[in-house]
């Protein structure tokens, strides 16, 4: 089953300011969600997910009714956990 992605503003801004090397990288990644990757559902929350990227982690929930992955935010590993948790 296909699902769309949706990366949200935080996210996009996030991405944008990256070398296009670390953009690459990331959006590969991204691409093979909601069912491949280091993936871990996030404690205490039950549709939201962490995706790692090397240093980096995404955060993003699934709605699989709609089909869709939403990129909540994206960032470097202690900044990201600390502001979604």
């Amino acid at each position: 089953m296909i699902y769309r992605i949706i990366v949200e503003d935080d996210a996009t801004n996030f991405l944008l300011s990256q070398s296009t090397a670390v953009q690459t990288r990331i959006m590969s990644r991204i691409e093979l969600l909601p069912f491949s990757g280091d993936i871990k559902r996030m404690s205490g929350r039950r549709d939201i997910y962490r995706l790692r990227v090397g240093s980096y982690r995404g955060i993003y929930r699934v709605s699989h009714g709609e089909n869709t992955v939403y990129i909540e935010n994206i960032g470097p590993r202690g900044d990201i956990c600390k502001s979604d948790n």
